[in-house]
């Protein structure tokens, strides 16, 4: 399921859902998220997925990328002197693929996921914010935030999709009890 940032079917424009939650972070002209003011961290967080209908946890495929440029401080034509110039491998129109010890670090983006393990009858509750890789989780709901950092205000970023997708794992042959399985047939067959 796609969460909060929604795009047309051309994917320029933006629609934040009214429960998201934007610190550091404002919608510019393009639609895009971008640093607003003086702002050094920015977040981006979803309000709760929809409800898996489960009560208790169930396994789930989750997956998030966002889409997001770096605006770097110096021009391109700053960047190199000619083509045959060395520093053309170390540079992107982001900026330096790596940094040199004199130079400052790049803008950072984040995926965090916070997991509602059991609903509030069966004593759950929401998580910690843990960073996401792709993977089995386990839990009933899903909230996700984006967090962007960059090193000083001349840089600046541009996040303009941010994805995810829950999918629930089929239960496995051994996963299912004597009941489950009487009852789908599943006890006789291998």
């Amino acid at each position: 399921m796609s969460l909060v940032l929604v795009f047309s079917d051309g994917g320029s424009t933006i629609a934040t859902s009214p429960d998201a939650t934007l610190t550091g972070l404002q919608v510019n002209a393009d639609g895009c998220l971008e640093f607003a003011g003086s702002s050094l961290v920015g977040t981006y967080e979803t309000p709760e997925s929809e409800p898996t209908g489960y009560e208790k946890g169930e396994r789930f495929h989750l997956h998030a990328f966002a889409v997001a440029n770096q605006v770097h401080p110096i021009l391109v034509s700053r960047m190199i002197s000619g083509v045959d110039d060395p520093n053309l491998a170390r540079w992107s129109v982001e900026g330096p693929l790596w940094t040199l010890p004199s130079e400052s670090v790049n803008c950072t983006l984040l995926i965090e996921v916070s997991i509602l393990a059991a609903t509030a009858t069966k004593g759950g509750g929401w998580g910690d914010w843990t960073a996401y890789k792709p993977g089995v989780y386990w839990g009933v709901a899903f909230k996700w935030r984006v967090t962007v950092t960059r090193p000083d205000t001349t840089y600046q970023i541009s996040l303009c999709r941010f994805q995810t997708r829950s999918t629930r794992v089929q239960k496995q042959r051994y996963e299912y009890s004597l009941v489950e399985r009487a009852s789908s047939r599943r006890i006789f067959r291998r």
